[in-house]
């Protein structure tokens, strides 16, 4: 969720990017369909704020993955045994 936050500078092209990377890793996973395919509606998204109140009320962990990708490979591990 925070990276999705600093994507915002990117622009659309980048949130597109990201979103289509986290999909090889974790399908399904999609901006809300209220948002437009790149999270911008003209020249602004609420994607700064999302994250921001998520943030506020739920902190937000790195995903173990990002910090060890080894991580992913532990865990495949692990469901084949």
């Amino acid at each position: 969720m925070k990276r999705l936050g600093s994507l915002v500078c990117d622009g659309s092209d980048g949130i597109k990017r990201q979103v289509k990377a986290w999909n090889a890793l974790e399908p399904g996973i999609r901006l809300p369909a209220s948002l437009p395919d790149g999270g911008f509606i003209g020249q602004q998204t609420p994607l700064i704020d999302a994250v921001e109140l998520l943030d506020m009320h739920i902190r937000l962990e790195p995903d173990p993955r990002a910090v060890d990708p080894s991580v992913t490979a532990l865990a495949k591990e692990e469901e084949i045994r």
